[in-house]
């Protein structure tokens, strides 16, 4: 009960804070299928909260054990459909082992048809980044698999993209991917477990690639946050519904993101004084890009 009521409230919140919720490619979602959500991770924790309460169904999400701290916790956590997970440096080896607790109980209500929703890349990535996807949702994916081969599970990557996640009323996008079954993996898994660990996550990550915003070179990104808005400016979107099917700029977002990894040196410190020279030419006329 606690879940239902926090996601409805957390889902009008969201709707507040966002000027828009974009889902894109939603109907990429197994129908009566049991999947992990594959997130990237690129705030603090909004993005699992996102997914959540816009799809049907309840959603389990994997926590830092740390922040189980005392029996409140716990209980408040799980009612939340929290379950702690600990990472290296985190927990002792004891508190480890008590992640396979944990797998086999997301496993159970996985396979009841309720989805774990796991950030793929371990940790925080930060905007325009996505980091090296890490094995746990691949072992996850096998270990439903083999608990009941006879109900199809699958991975379904999901890329999310915030405008500005530290303005109000911005936009942020989720892009489903494609999933990536099991039962297409089987064969592998019976034959080689740990190499078809590897080749599902490499998977999941060339998947991720194509769904998320990312920068390759660090010295970049400052260039690329200039940008990115000027590309959403130049494709508004009037609808007033507070969640659309149809992004008008992610498209055109990865575009110009492949255009800046082309340009060289030269070229892109060019860029960088023409978008220097636009700004400056706006503050001076007392306007801004999305007034223009």
């Amino acid at each position: 009960m606690i879940y239902y009521l926090l996601r409805a409230y957390a889902r009008w919140g969201l709707w507040l804070n966002f000027r828009k919720v974009y889902l894109e490619y939603v109907e990429r979602i197994p129908p009566g299928q049991r999947v992990i959500f594959a997130l990237n991770h690129p705030t603090a924790f909004l993005e699992p909260i996102i997914l959540a309460t816009h799809v049907d169904v309840s959603c389990w999400f994997m926590l830092r054990g740390d922040k189980f701290v005392n029996d409140a916790a716990k209980w408040f956590l799980h009612r939340i459909h929290n379950l702690p997970i600990w990472r290296a440096g985190l927990g002792d080896r004891a508190a480890l082992r008590r992640n396979l607790a944990t797998m086999d109980f997301a496993t159970d209500r996985l396979l009841e048809g309720q989805p774990t929703v796991i950030l793929s890349e371990g940790g925080w990535s930060g905007r325009l980044r996505l980091k090296r996807v890490q094995r746990g949702t691949a072992r996850m994916l096998f270990q439903a698999h083999d608990k009941d081969p006879t109900r199809p599970v699958a991975i379904v990557p999901v890329g999310a993209n915030f405008t500005a996640p530290q303005e109000f009323r911005s936009e942020v996008t989720l892009t489903f991917g494609a999933p990536i079954f099991a039962a297409d993996h089987a064969e592998a898994h019976a034959a080689d477990p740990r190499e078809a660990v590897e080749q599902v996550t490499a998977e999941l990550q060339r998947r991720l690639a194509a769904l998320v915003l990312h920068v390759d070179e660090r010295e970049r990104l400052e260039l690329a946050e200039a940008l990115l808005p000027l590309v959403r400016h130049g494709r508004p979107d009037s609808g007033i519904l507070p969640t659309s099917r149809r992004p008008p700029f992610r498209a055109a977002q990865a575009r110009a993101l492949d255009g800046l990894a082309a340009l060289d040196r030269f070229e892109a410190q060019g860029l960088a004084s023409d978008l220097d020279q636009y700004h400056r030419q706006l503050r001076e006329a007392d306007v801004t890009d999305a007034g223009v």
